[in-house]
């Protein structure tokens, strides 16, 4: 069985595993990463020891890299500006780590390879139109028609949170983690954290909860008229909760569909791969890529 080295690049960490060809994770772990002080420099330096470590240890087949940021599939260059990550625009990561290793490398977006990597859970197998957004500081995203991710044109969809549904607001702003922290700001005047906003009995609260809610309802329904996915994923650190309400979310998006059959057409699912969705979304990747028996 062939085993893989995959790396996942955030603006704040920087995630690896040693995978294996059947989506075994054998060993991994993180480093701290602030992209925007410490930029591409410290990040390929980084990797291209760790790349070398492995390769003196274990035997591996190919090399995945996750990242943030719109990635060309074709060359494994990055769109020529980047937010979370100094000097990473216009980065050719393959020919960059190509100095350190013989081994293929195959690069991703992150926000498409933690969809593809959701998408090999058992319950979605029989879907084949996923959107995936996940909650956190923005709200990402990642589209799945007829199984192969979407990229548009210019390799530039899946932007899902620069859509405006509230005035002059992205929804990214609104319907983010973020933005249900500082609606609660805005409207209570208080700082808490996703834990106590989720557990809390205030009824101010609850309320800012539930016009969150309806927030990142809007948005999907945008997308459910738009494109008649099947699956929708929702995915960040919040939505691993139990108390994390996606019956209110379908109960808004019935609301607004205007077109009743599109209420039976799509299904809300929490993300179940946790921090390794990318891990596991790479892996495919190269299974899908190179001969692995």
């Amino acid at each position: 069985m062939k085993k893989y080295l995959i790396f996942d690049i955030g603006g704040t960490f920087v995630k690896w595993a040693i995978i294996n060809s059947n989506f075994e994770i054998i060993e991994n772990s993180k480093w701290p990463f602030n992209g925007k002080i410490e930029g591409k420099e410290v990040l390929i330096k980084k990797i291209s020891n760790k790349i070398e470590e492995i390769e003196k240890q274990i035997d591996i087949s190919a090399i995945g890299i996750s990242t943030a940021g719109i990635v060309d599939p074709n060359t494994s260059e990055m769109a020529k500006i980047t937010h979370n990550i100094k000097n990473w625009g216009g980065t050719n990561i393959k020919k960059e780590l190509s100095f350190f290793t013989k081994k293929p490398i195959f690069v991703e977006n992150d926000a498409n390879a933690a969809t593809i990597g959701e998408s090999t859970a058992k319950h979605l197998t029989n879907h084949k139109n996923i959107l995936m957004i996940t909650l956190g500081t923005d709200v990402g995203g990642g589209i799945i028609i007829d199984n192969n991710i979407y990229r548009g044109t210019h390799g530039f969809a899946g932007e899902v949170g620069f859509q405006f549904i509230d005035g002059n607001k992205r929804w990214g702003e609104t319907a983010s983690t973020k933005g249900l922290i500082e609606l609660i700001k805005e409207r209570n005047n208080i700082e808490i954290s996703t834990y106590d906003i989720l557990n809390s009995q205030d009824e101010k609260i609850i309320k800012s909860l539930d016009i969150w809610y309806k927030k990142i309802a809007n948005g999907l329904t945008n997308f459910i008229v738009s494109f008649n996915f099947d699956a929708i994923i929702i995915g960040g650190g919040i939505s691993e909760s139990e108390l994390f309400d996606l019956n209110k979310i379908t109960d808004y998006i019935n609301g607004f569909l205007l077109i009743p059959e599109f209420k039976h057409s799509y299904k809300l699912y929490k993300a179940s791969m946790g921090n390794n969705a990318a891990i596991i979304g790479m892996t495919k990747i190269i299974n899908n890529s190179i001969d692995i028996k």
